[in-house]
């Protein structure tokens, strides 16, 4: 009630119970910095370039941000006319085995900003890619060297001065509830990654607009920046 609380990478303060609104609370000694991507156009681009029409997702059932999120990408899903396929983990020990249970009945796996499955995905990857299927990754920092197809996420270091400048301005006399949840819209701060290689393997063709819109190309093993 007296110390200003500030956080940073939260992806849905309010399901965590840090705020009550997005916006400016007079009230609250709370702000902070949300890394919700954006979950419906990741959802969106991905049916679009694989021609998905089952999508698969594996989420944590005790994670808020995690159920948020499961939430919006079935209801990106449904509008795009595809069918939406999910299966709950508690921790990490049970995500590929959730994976397992419905690769068979997908066209392609998306994966949300989850601490839990994120922290395995390399097991994701590696069902995904054993069955052929393309791999969507919301987390650019856990796609290095594994086979996803789709990488569209944030560069944290991002994170750290954003939140950096809530606390300068706290430290000049702002109020942390004048201030709201910060989110970075900024397109800039936003990076794709393609990796060519699955695609070729997968025979996916990337439209150019979409290759245009790419940050980061992995092809023949070799990582490009753009």
């Amino acid at each position: 009630t007296t110390t200003p609380v500030v956080f940073s990478a939260v992806t849905e303060p309010i399901s965590a119970g840090l705020v009550a609104s997005y916006n400016p609370e007079p009230n609250s000694n709370i702000t902070g910095v949300s890394d919700l991507t954006p979950v419906a156009d990741q959802v969106a681009l991905f049916l679009r370039v694989t021609g998905a029409r089952k999508l698969g997702m594996v989420y944590t059932s005790s994670e808020a941000n995690s159920i948020v999120q499961m939430e919006m990408a079935r209801d990106a899903a449904e509008k795009a006319g595809a069918e939406f396929i999910a299966a709950a983990v508690a921790n990490s020990a049970e995500v590929r085995m959730a994976t397992q249970s419905i690769i068979d009945r997908v066209d392609g796996i998306y994966i949300a900003i989850d601490n839990t499955v994120v922290s395995a995905i390399t097991s994701v990857a590696d069902v995904a890619a054993k069955a052929g299927k393309p791999l969507f990754n919301a987390d650019t920092t856990s796609s290095e060297g594994i086979p996803f197809f789709m990488s569209w996420g944030f560069e944290y270091y991002n994170f750290g001065t954003a939140t950096g400048k809530l606390v300068e301005r706290i430290i000049k006399g702002e109020k942390p509830g004048e201030m709201g949840t910060t989110f970075l819209n900024d397109p800039e701060l936003v990076e794709l990654w393609i990796n060519l290689d699955v695609a070729h393997a997968l025979k996916i063709e990337i439209p150019s607009d979409v290759m245009a819109m790419a940050s980061v190309v992995i092809e023949n093993g070799v990582k490009e920046f753009r």
